[in-house]
């Protein structure tokens, strides 16, 4: 790939966080208020915010894939119905609020979970998995975080950025890449040589620098955001290779079995240390524990045990050889029966040994004496 390729490729993936970024806006504002649901009159007229709003997100959340070469009629066919359900929105008894929730911002958490598992680290292509990840969303937050994450997993997206700087730690390689900004470069030049990392991307943009860092939580994410008051630090761990290691992370949300999402901030002056100080802590596939088998409850029966020659003639009861030829010798009609029948025997003789030895327990009138019954 030659040096224009990427930069046009940059650019591209800068169209993509703005449209992202617009989307998000976007939600945020389009959230019903009190009065939106007033009367009738006023839901009238947030319905028809969100219907015109709806198509501005339409052409973002298209921009979106369309800037790596990519359309999806499932997307369409979810926005369609989006629209359809507004259209349908009976405005005399309907709550604006379930509308916009069912409609925009709802997460379903089987949906995260499904991203997680079909963009675990660091796929190659945006393919089946994403358009099957499009059916099952159902608003347009769904969407919006599918196309996100099926687009910050590409491995090949991100290794098509400009290459900025490029060194080696004790472990692996680091590469910058995109526009040089202060906290990038600060990222780049004071990450640690003693870090034990696999091959590091640091991908620098304006007021935003993304990393994958792959061999912690298998291929983990960050995303910082720079403000004027803080940086805020939001990260994706893919695989949990240590639960304990991983509960003690800064800012660390539900962990599933598909990963854990998180975030905190940080004042400037603090950033590159609380960054490299919680990459450290992220476990890697050598920190995996292996948690031992929990051996069932024990149970408090009350029996006398049996005595030690009893143990001895009950065992020897039992012809283990016999079983094994039951289950395993075939004839040419089948198992052979005398072998069955064998077994049969052997189960009548431990019967009537049991209830010969143990008639004192099994069997007692009111006065205290034995009766076989």
């Amino acid at each position: 790939m030659d040096e224009e390729e990427r930069k046009q490729n940059y650019e591209k993936f800068k169209k993509f966080l703005n449209s992202n970024m617009r989307v998000k806006n976007s939600l945020v504002e389009l959230a019903p208020s009190e009065k939106d649901n007033y009367d009738e009159n006023s839901k009238i007229q947030y319905v028809d915010k969100l219907y015109k709003e709806l198509r501005d997100i339409e052409f973002e959340l298209s921009n979106m894939i369309k800037c790596f070469g990519r359309d999806s009629n499932v997307l369409k066919e979810k926005i369609s119905q989006v629209r359809n359900n507004l259209v349908n929105f009976n405005n005399s008894s309907g709550d604006v609020r379930k509308l916009y929730q069912d409609n925009f911002s709802d997460m379903s958490e089987a949906l995260v979970e499904d991203v997680k598992k079909e963009f675990k680290g660091y796929t190659l292509s945006y393919g089946l998995r994403t358009e099957n990840l499009f059916q099952k969303s159902k608003t347009i937050n769904e969407l919006l975080h599918v196309i996100h994450s099926s687009i910050m997993n590409n491995f090949r997206i991100m290794q098509s950025m400009p290459i900025i700087g490029e060194k080696d730690n004790e472990f692996d390689e680091i590469v910058l890449y995109g526009e040089e900004t202060e906290l990038s470069k600060e990222i780049f030049d004071k990450f640690p040589k003693d870090l034990d990392i696999g091959p590091t991307d640091i991908v620098s943009m304006e007021n935003k620098v993304f990393m994958m860092v792959r061999d912690r939580g298998h291929a983990l994410t960050i995303e910082i955001d720079e403000t004027k008051e803080a940086d805020i630090v939001r990260y994706f761990i893919p695989a949990i290779c240590n639960r304990e290691m991983t509960e003690k992370l800064p800012g660390i949300g539900k962990i599933t079995p598909n990963g854990a999402r998180g975030v905190f901030d940080s004042s400037k002056e603090e950033i590159t240390q609380k960054l490299f100080d919680f990459i450290g802590g992220v476990p890697m596939d050598k920190d995996i524990i292996i948690e031992e088998q929990k051996m069932p409850e024990e149970k408090e029966y009350n029996f006398t045990p049996l005595p030690v020659q009893a143990q001895k003639e009950e065992q020897n009861l039992f012809d283990a050889q016999a079983v094994k030829n039951m289950a395993m010798e075939v004839g040419e009609n089948g198992r052979k029966l005398s072998d069955i029948k064998k077994v049969q025997q052997k189960i009548k003789e431990t019967i009537n040994f049991l209830q010969e030895k143990f008639k004192n327990i099994f069997s007692k009138d009111t006065d205290g004496d034995s009766n076989e019954r």
